[in-house]
């Protein structure tokens, strides 16, 4: 046996070490998120350009990126061989997809309307959207990374990895990649707050 070359079953395909690192981001994003949530019965109220670029960040990467970049993993992953308790998890799973895309966009015009109005009613609304998102974007992570992950590493071979490879035209992470200026404020608080 050749020590020098590496099994591929012990190699993570980048799609899904980037899956995993995306999560790890957005555990990150989702720690402000909630750091901000404190802030929504205070007097001063809340930063509310850092919530907005949050939710765009979650709009424009997670939903737009991250979601169908996992659907594509996972629609593959539905073409090999799957009992049929393991593809309803799959189908369960795609559906939170939409759920989770749906919240985020009313979160979005939530917190527009919070930001417009400004009155006890529709910041009340917003706390209550930000905590139910956290809750469901936290437990569909975990769900993923305990049940999706794992099947998806044990069942695709490097051929389907290729074929994902060549359907997918992934962009850098705006925040974490690019750092676009857009996302710069964000960016700077999510590093001094884990200093």
């Amino acid at each position: 046996m050749n020590l020098d070359v590496p099994d591929s079953r012990l190699v993570t395909p980048a799609v899904l070490e980037q899956l995993r690192e995306d999560h790890v981001r957005l555990a990150r994003v989702m720690r402000v998120l909630e750091r901000e949530v404190d802030f929504l019965d205070v007097d001063d109220g809340p930063n509310y350009p850092l919530l907005t670029a949050i939710v765009t960040y979650v709009r424009t990467y997670a939903d737009a990126v991250h979601h169908p970049t996992e659907a594509k993993v996972f629609d593959r992953l539905l073409h090999k061989g799957l009992t049929p308790a393991e593809r309803h998890v799959v189908f369960l799973n795609l559906g939170k997809h939409q759920e989770i895309n749906e919240h985020s966009r009313k979160l979005q015009n939530n917190l527009l309307e919070a930001i417009h109005n400004g009155n006890v009613l529709t910041t009340r609304r917003l706390l209550e959207d930000i905590q139910q998102y956290l809750l469901q974007q936290r437990k569909h992570m975990a769900f993923e990374e305990l049940h999706l992950f794992p099947l998806v590493e044990s069942r695709l071979n490097d051929a389907d990895w290729n074929l994902i490879d060549a359907e997918l035209m992934p962009g850098p992470d705006p925040l974490f990649d690019s750092k676009l200026e857009h996302f710069r404020t964000l960016y700077d608080y999510i590093i001094e707050a884990e200093r």
